[in-house]
This record gives structure tokens, C-alpha cells and sequence, in this order.
């Protein structure tokens, strides 16, 4: 009973922000919680299904592993799971950061969601894909902390990130404006990864060590290269209807990502 206590605690916590991240939107004038809620939409549905689908897949290993006290099998699949998600999010959030426009009109520009409106949204989705990777990163952190048994993190943890978050809301809204909150929340999650990893870290799960270090940084060139594509792609077809271009940007990212695989399929998954 206590445990559930304690995660129900920890979870709702994080529910108490959000309406103070929408309440502070209403407070900073007409149509801002409108443009958070519906630029919030596509990375929040990423996340959910990310979140979800891997929190499953993973959580059962997590804890065959944690009963068997293998720490070293335990983070070995940690960090495949984050050079995985490392290779699919970012390139993804690219793809997000560079077509916001066009995708936010292909969703909602109809009706009395005007031009001006799908601006608007496109400039603060540009801000909240980013956190879609540090979503699912704690998240994986937090399924592997579930299965070692150390549940009392929780209370401490959401208290400490939702203090944070609110802090950081304060200081960031009054010169930034609605990007503020969303700049709040990706600092907030890249502190929420480091108290979780720190704490596994504490617990004899080293994720980050040195080895992992080098083979995570060897994605940074596929990334790059995956960005500097897309964005010259853009720059020649942002005259294109919206479907046509993100059309035309699905099938360049997928040929990049075969491109890739057929390269060099094993060498971020090595050691």
C-alpha cells in the first residue's frame, strides 16, 4: 500500500503542472493556451506512444534482470534502448523542427484556424520537439528504477522537478513569453534525465559511462548529416503545397535511413 501511495503521489504531481503551465498561458492573453494546447499535441502523442510501447517492451527484462541482480545486463539494454532512441527522435524531431509549418496547416488550418494562427503554433512546436527525446529517456530511467525496487525515489524526485518546473516558469514567461513555458519544460526534463540517471548511477547502474559516451557520440554524424539534408530539401520545396512537401521530406528521410542501415547496420549497436 505504501508503494502505491508513493507513485500515485509522484504521478499526480506532474498532472498539478501542466494546469499551472495552462493557467499561465491564459494569464499571458487571448488565443495563448489555444497555441500551447494544440502545439503540444503532436509531441505529446509521440511521447505517449514512445513512452508506452517501450515502457512495455522493456519493463519485464528490466525487472527479469533486476531480480537476478544483474546490474551489467541491466544497463547494457539501457543504453541500446537509448542509442535506438537516439537514431529514431532525433531525426525525427528534426524532421518536426523543419516542417512545423506545413504540418501544423495539413492538421488544423481550416475553419477560424487561420493563417496567423498556424504561425503561431508552428513557432512554438519548433520549441516543444525537442522534448519528445528527454520525455523518453526519463522514461526509460524511470522503468529501470521501477524494476530495481527503489519506488521511494519517486516522491522526492516529482516534488523536486515539479518545484523546478514552476521556478523555471516564472523566470523564463516574463521575457519570453509563451516560448518561456516551453523552454521551462526542456529544461525540466533535461534535469528530470540527469536525477534519474544520476540515481541509477548511485544504485551501481552506470548507463553514461565513458565506452557508452564514444559510441553514442559516433550517431552525431548520421544526425548531422540527416539535418543538413532535410534542410536543403526544405529550402527547395518550401513553395509546395504543405502535403506535397512533407510528402517529399518522408521520402528523403527514409531513404537516408535505409541509406544508412545499409551502410553501417551494427555500429551503433557495438561495442
Amino acid at each position: 500500500y505504501n508503494q502505491f501511495w508513493i507513485l500515485n503521489l509522484a504521478f499526480i504531481l506532474p498532472a498539478l503542472v501542466s494546469v499551472i503551465d495552462q493557467q499561465m498561458a491564459i494569464s499571458l492573453g487571448e488565443g495563448k493556451l489555444t497555441t500551447l494546447t494544440y502545439s503540444l499535441r503532436l509531441p505529446d502523442g509521440i511521447s505517449e506512444i514512445l513512452c508506452a510501447g517501450l515502457g512495455t517492451a522493456v519493463f519485464s527484462h528490466f525487472s527479469e534482470w533486476a531480480s537476478q541482480n544483474d546490474h551489467h545486463k541491466l544497463q547494457e539494454a539501457i543504453q541500446k534502448v537509448i542509442i535506438f532512441l537516439t537514431l529514431l527522435i532525433i531525426p525525427l524531431s528534426i524532421f518536426i523542427f523543419l516542417y512545423a509549418s506545413p504540418i501544423i496547416s495539413l492538421l488544423f488550418k481550416r475553419g477560424a484556424f487561420t493563417t496567423a494562427a498556424a504561425q503561431n503554433v508552428s513557432h512554438i512546436l519548433q520549441f516543444y520537439c525537442f522534448t519528445v527525446y528527454f520525455n523518453v529517456l526519463a522514461t526509460i530511467g524511470v522503468k529501470a528504477i521501477s524494476a530495481i525496487g527503489k519506488n521511494n525515489f519517486f516522491l522526492g524526485f516529482a516534488l523536486t522537478i515539479c518545484t523546478l518546473k514552476i521556478l523555471l516558469n516564472f523566470i523564463f514567461i516574463r521575457s519570453l513569453g509563451l516560448k518561456g513555458l516551453v523552454l521551462a519544460t526542456i529544461i525540466m526534463l533535461i534535469a528530470n534525465c540527469f536525477l534519474v540517471f544520476r540515481f541509477l548511477k548511485n544504485n551501481s547502474i552506470h548507463v553514461f559511462d565513458t565506452s557508452f559516451l564514444r559510441r553514442l557520440s559516433k550517431c552525431f554524424p548520421f544526425t548531422m548529416l540527416f539535418l543538413i539534408i532535410l534542410a536543403g530539401v526544405r529550402l527547395m520545396t518550401q513553395d509546395f503545397l504543405p502535403l506535397l512537401q512533407i510528402f517529399i521530406a518522408l521520402a528523403v528521410s527514409i531513404a537516408i535511413v535505409f541509406a544508412f542501415l545499409k551502410i553501417n547496420p551494427k555500429l551503433y549497436f557495438m561495442k
